[in-house]
């Protein structure tokens, strides 16, 4: 077996950082095509996140010549990588394309699927169904010396070294926050400076994306330095990432296909929100420690709503009911969304149950606001309030003492809850 190049040590170190800081879901490794006998490599890696992707094509130095390169040799290098891996980039896309217009898409497989060894990598594969004419070339280099220089590139081309690439995902933590901030790069027109791109980020960081709906997080910039400053706030909030796969045990009936729709939900956020979101979740939980009651509440990025409920197994010790309640909550939520704005919206809920073992995860994701009865609704509104989206705030409901009780009993409020 051959030693592992610099080349194959900066491409696997590019696709770690993207899994790493962002999510290992979408990123991906190369797709293979037939080559005679053998097999070929398409491109380095992938990014593909819905029907957003990019190609990633990756060059290294030999650390001893890179060494002994002089500043301008370094420079010159570096350049010729950077030529050679923009021809490589458009060829990749051509390759992808051509399979795309034939019938037969090439598949990628995830990063993720390295921490499932046992399990065969096809189950976790994508078929690169969608045309990727527009996805942008990100181009990687990376040479001992890090030489610093301006340099000009063709539209839809994006080129960094490898270091900035670790630090600008130390900024975005999500994947789908390098792609749109690829795109604003290409829209702001600001120059590359290979080495430099920490002071781009900083001239492009605080720049605000109106949502299609208006909502409390209009004043949330996209790009900012809010997980630097605030890396609780982020690890808490990447927690609810994290635990789609490992929160709670799955049955078949979850496919890789489904959790990636949960993720692509939860790795569209900006960090600011990232951090606001986690420090809101570390208030649920003391306010859960503090009372003892079911704590919860709701979120909404865009046209997206998060809704978090937090308890424990002493008041709800049966999993599947514990998942029902869940479901019904954000379906409620879902429902005054949508009355709201009259718009299609989209939900994910995260319970957060501790247990003996520690704090188990579920999450539920709905795409339509069908299937909640009266009866139902009137339940959930009672025990956890109406979310008032235009107004941000939940209000608890009041009820006559000879109105029906909502809990479901048919009794009397006056003779049920009423009399507690």
């Amino acid at each position: 077996m051959s030693a592992e190049t610099a080349g194959d040590k900066a491409e696997k170190r590019a696709q770690e950082v993207a899994a790493h800081l962002g999510i290992a879901d979408f990123v991906y490794g190369q797709p293979l095509v037939r080559k005679g006998k053998g097999w070929r490599e398409v491109g380095d890696g992938l990014l593909v996140i819905g029907d957003r992707g990019a190609i990633l094509q990756v060059k290294s130095r030999e650390p001893a010549p890179g060494l002994r390169d002089s500043k301008d040799k370094a420079e010159r290098v570096v350049r010729k990588y950077i030529e050679a891996a923009i021809k490589q980039g458009y060829g990749s896309k051509r390759t992808i394309q051509l399979h795309l217009a034939s019938g037969k898409p090439l598949s990628a497989t995830p990063v993720r699927a390295l921490d499932f060894p046992s399990v065969h990598s096809s189950i976790f594969a994508l078929k690169l169904s969608r045309s990727c004419e527009q996805w942008p070339i990100i181009v990687i280099v990376d040479h001992p010396r890090n030489p610093i220089f301006s340099l000009s590139v063709p539209p839809g081309v994006f080129c960094i070294s490898l270091l900035d690439w670790e630090q600008l995902h130390e900024h975005t933590r999500s994947v789908s926050g390098i792609l749109r901030y690829i795109d604003l790069v290409f829209k702001s027109r600001l120059p590359t400076v290979i080495g430099r791109e920490e002071e781009r980020f900083s001239k492009l960081a605080g720049f605000v994306r109106q949502p299609n709906i208006p909502n409390q997080w209009e004043s949330h910039p996209w790009f900012s330095t809010a997980a630097r400053d605030d890396p609780l706030g982020v690890s808490v909030y990447r927690e609810l990432l994290t635990k789609v796969w490992t929160g709670l045990p799955r049955g078949p009936g979850i496919s890789p296909e489904d959790i990636r729709t949960m993720l692509a939900f939860l790795d569209d956020v900006p960090t600011s929100v990232m951090v606001v979101i986690g420090r809101w979740i570390l208030r649920k939980r003391r306010e859960f420690r503090e009372t003892g009651n079911l704590a919860s509440g709701g979120m909404t990025t865009g046209n997206k709503i998060l809704v978090y409920l937090h308890g424990s197994e002493q008041q709800c010790s049966d999993q599947a009911q514990w998942t029902s309640e869940l479901t019904f909550l954000t379906l409620t939520r879902l429902h005054e969304w949508t009355e709201t704005y009259s718009a299609k919206a989209v939900a994910l809920g995260v319970g957060t149950r501790e247990t003996e073992n520690g704090i188990e995860y579920t999450h539920v994701y709905l795409e339509g606001a069908g299937g909640l009865t009266k009866e139902i609704r009137d339940m959930i509104e009672w025990k956890y309030g109406v979310h008032n989206y235009r107004l941000g705030h939940v209000h608890h409901l009041k009820y006559g003492r000879n109105e029906t009780c909502p809990c479901g009993s048919g009794m009397k409020y006056k003779r049920c809850h009423g009399s507690r």
